[in-house]
């Protein structure tokens, strides 16, 4: 009885420090949204979103019609000065944000527990970024990596 009771600890050890070292853990993604929606002339469109410190925000932008917009990527504080109409100063994360686009996909390594903001902007609010031309669709796909 002993020596079956050893054997049984031994294959479970032995199976968990396999699954531990193989990785057979795969991250868990969320998927957020997969949509289509109009965004008319001199507006904008934002979601938000909680995402935790080693999360990966995912996301694929693609305007299916209609001229370039601006697409950004910021947090609370950022999507409070952008929103603002008295500045036209504000935060934003690089790797997440594009300029006068048709088309933005990234992977945000999230380093902070915050609310993120995309930003979907075809009111021509950003400096050097898109000039409205008229309205625009725009398909979005959006996903968090835990």
């Amino acid at each position: 009885m002993k020596k079956r009771g050893l054997v049984i600890v031994g294959i479970f050890f032995f199976l968990l420090v396999t699954v531990l070292i193989s990785g057979c853990f795969p991250a868990k993604t969320e998927l957020l949204t997969d949509e289509s929606r109009g965004i008319a002339e001199n507006e904008y469109y934002y979601l938000y979103f909680e995402a935790s410190a080693g999360e990966t925000i995912k996301a694929n932008i693609n305007i299916v019609s209609g001229g370039p917009i601006n697409v950004i990527l910021t947090n609370y504080e950022g999507f409070s000065d952008f929103s603002s109409a008295y500045t036209n100063i504000f935060d934003y994360y690089e790797v997440g944000s594009g300029f006068n686009i048709l088309l933005k996909s990234f992977n945000f390594n999230v380093q902070e527990d915050k609310t993120y903001y995309i930003i979907m902007d075809n009111a021509g609010m950003v400096d050097g970024g898109a000039v409205p031309s008229g309205d625009v669709t725009v398909h979005y796909r959006i996903e968090v990596e835990h």
